[in-house]
């Protein structure tokens, strides 16, 4: 209704709860830099009502605040918004883009012009049509823009001819379709080498403009994507029309319009080709092909650049589409999820430090360097008080002293083992090189601890858990169970120092023996769930897996918490029973995505309620989306109530017709070839069934 605070009061019988809750003017969900001086943004809520002054854009590292110039918001889709600054941002800084108390960060461009094109290569026949470069950087972005004629000099040489027309200021005129010019832009460094000759220029080499007749045809859309995509309608394909080299797998997909606003169907009379086969090769020249969902061809990135895709009807050109190919992708940034642990050498518990990699556009990626492990420094010394050589740590053989596991999606897990290695701290390097150099490294450091003799150290016990926190996230890179273990075990400590994991018979220094080691483990609010989460306890351990697999479908065994495990030790000593009790927690979060649920009509023909779910309902999770006109749903679970007060659950769905139905929740499985899961997703829809 309007921005401010609200408190949500719950009361059920004697109990009451509230919860907070700020309602905004608008969410900014995302913000991306289309041109230096431009950046578009998804926002939601009243958009039309987004004054300059709104939007703060902000530069993290010196706290300098960049002003909006404008606010425009999309005639079609009001959640786009496109500001515009008063000055470029190209110095590859990090900015803070702030909208109603909500704050996105973004990397902005680093000015560096990747290639350059004009921007038109097919214009109206006798038309005059402004004729402009363009230069971009390796992202897409648009540094400059300049109409023929205007550019700078001193960076562009830009040269426009023709002899079946003529050019009038910065306007290109063409007799006839068919009729063309050429264009040539080349962006000067100004750098030159010991002979003088320049260094470094981009150049478009020469680009065709061709004439056409565009009356018949409206739009013209097309969006590249990976062979994934084929599954999905073309309006849900993410807007991309960039790809680097070495990418493989992708395709242009089309989408032809005619001037009424729907899509032809004579996608056969279609064809298309590459403007420049040394920056981007196609796979064939046909757009139409019957086992496709949508019409496509296989694109082939060759160098950085821009090409156009040249559609062709009847083989005359109809229109142009600009693709840009960036430099071909690499790692350039790792991070890791931890820097430091402490060990006991007494212990096989070890610490497993997780590397994540992204290349230079900020993506997800490993490609095809190597991983190393390096010990760079240790104080340990051996059992003859002689100094450990790093070059030992690093180059042995058998895992003593770490193990680095494969690769998985972009992530690298090592792990530090410390059972029976000489106590000392162990600086490590993790790093990536590529053609047998360093990217980029991140130092980690390990100290492992010597309990003292026991008879001589001071003797106490704690709780340990091997995580803390575990994510019951399940993809393409988390799909085993062993991902989602939780190991307990009460420890004997000495000193401070983990000495062993103490198990039933275990003789203790003051020479009692463990006679019991019961667990119980509780959920938020104090429920015993030992049980029922399927939790094992052997050899003094307790052994807890939120996610279980069979096959490739998986199963959360718990929500997302804190669970409190207490652990209940019995010793005797001289016929006489000794109880202590200790306890610790570790945190389950759950990072799955919900998806987003729509209904996309409120009245159906139906069997059952799961068959008016089935085909009214569109779930769309990650790039898919699931309805009676995409991927077909599977559901396993509804809730619900009839209008005659039946209560709706997954025993009854396939069964109950009933007039009219509110739907509380969905639960869909969803995944890909290497998993499967149960999201659910809440509702708030009256379906009548007929």
């Amino acid at each position: 209704m309007k921005a401010g605070d609200v408190t949500i009061t719950v009361k059920a019988g004697k109990t009451t709860k509230t919860v907070s809750m700020k309602v905004k003017n608008y969410v900014l969900k995302s913000v991306a830099q289309t041109k230096a001086d431009t950046f578009e943004a998804s926002v939601a809520g009243a958009t039309k009502d987004i004054k300059a002054t709104d939007i703060t854009v902000k530069n993290t590292e010196n706290n300098v605040t960049v002003p909006v110039k404008s606010v425009s918001v999309d005639s079609k889709d009001a959640t786009k918004v496109t500001f515009a600054t008063f000055a470029g941002l190209t110095d590859g800084k990090t900015y803070d883009v702030t909208l109603d108390g909500t704050t996105k960060q973004i990397v902005v461009s680093d000015g560096k012009v990747a290639s350059v094109s004009v921007n038109k290569i097919t214009i109206p026949a006798a038309t005059e049509t402004e004729i402009k470069l363009v230069a971009k950087d390796a992202n897409g972005i648009v540094l400059d823009e300049a109409a023929y004629g205007a550019q700078d000099a001193s960076k562009y040489d830009f040269t426009l001819t023709t002899n079946n027309g003529y050019v009038n200021s910065s306007k290109l005129y063409l007799n006839k379709v068919g009729d063309t010019a050429t264009a040539e832009v080349t962006y000067k460094t100004g750098k030159y080498d010991a002979n003088g000759k320049p260094e470094g220029n981009v150049t478009s080499g020469k680009v065709t403009i061709t004439a056409v007749d565009q009356a018949a045809v409206n739009n013209f859309n097309v969006k590249v994507a990976d062979k994934n995509a084929q599954s999905k309608k073309f309006d849900k394909i993410d807007a991309n029309a960039q790809l680097a080299v070495g990418e493989k797998d992708m395709y242009a997909y089309f989408q032809i319009k005619d001037a009424d606003n729907n899509e032809v169907s004579n996608y056969y009379d279609y064809s298309v080709e590459s403007s420049d086969k040394n920056v981007l090769m196609l796979g064939g020249s046909s757009i139409d092909a019957a086992s496709n969902n949508n019409h496509r061809v296989l694109v082939t990135p060759v160098k950085a650049g821009t090409a156009y895709l040249l559609i062709k009807k009847n083989n005359t050109i109809v229109n142009s589409v600009a693709i840009t190919v960036v430099a071909e992708r690499a790692v350039a940034t790792m991070d890791v999820d931890k820097t430091s642990a402490t060990l006991s050498n007494k212990m096989t518990k070890t610490a497993t430090v997780t590397a994540s990699f992204k290349d230079q556009y900020a993506k997800d990626f490993l490609g095809d360097g190597t991983v190393k492990v390096t010990c760079l420094s240790t104080t340990a010394k051996d059992a003859s008080d002689k100094a450990i050589d790093a070059k030992t740590v690093t180059a042995n053989a058998s895992e003593k002293y770490f193990k680095q596991n494969a690769a998985s999606g972009n992530k690298v897990k090592v792990e530090f083992k410390a059972e029976n290695i000489e106590a000392g701290t162990y600086q490590y390097k993790i790093s990536y090189e590529k053609d047998s150099k360093e990217v980029c490294a991140k130092t980690i450091t390990i100290v492992i601890q010597q309990p003292a003799d026991p008879s001589k150290g001071t003797e106490s016990f704690a709780l340990d858990v091997d995580k803390t926190e575990i994510d019951n996230l399940v993809d393409d890179n988390h799909t085993t169970a062993s991902d989602y273990v939780v190991t307990a075990n009460v420890n004997q400590l000495i000193n401070g120092v983990a000495n062993q994991a103490i198990s039933t018979s275990t003789t203790l220094k003051d020479g009692s023996t463990v006679k019991s080691i019961d667990y119980k483990l509780e959920d938020k609010d104090g429920k015993d769930v030992t049980t029922t989460t399927g939790a094992a306890i052997s050899s003094g351990k307790l052994t807890v897996t939120t996610v279980s697999f069979d096959g490739t479908k998986a199963t959360k065994n718990f929500g997302a918490g804190t669970y409190k495990i207490t652990a209940t030790v019995v010793t005797t000593k001289d016929s006489k029973d000794t109880t202590k009790t200790f306890t610790t927690t570790f945190t389950v979060k759950d990072t799955q995505p919900t998806g987003s649920l729509t209904f996309e009509k409120n009245s159906v023909d139906a069997t059952s309620v799961k068959d008016a779910v089935e085909k009214t309902v569109k779930f769309v999770y990650g790039d898919t989306t699931y309805s009676a006109n995409d991927v077909a749903p599977v559901i396993t679970s509804i809730e619900g109530i009839a209008n005659d007060g039946t209560v709706i659950n997954a025993k009854n769905m396939a069964s109950v017709k009933k007039s009219e139905v509110t739907i509380k929740k969905v639960t869909f499985t969803v995944g890909t070839d290497k998993y499967s899961v149960d999201v659910t997703a809440d509702a708030s829809q009256v379906i009548t069934i007929k």
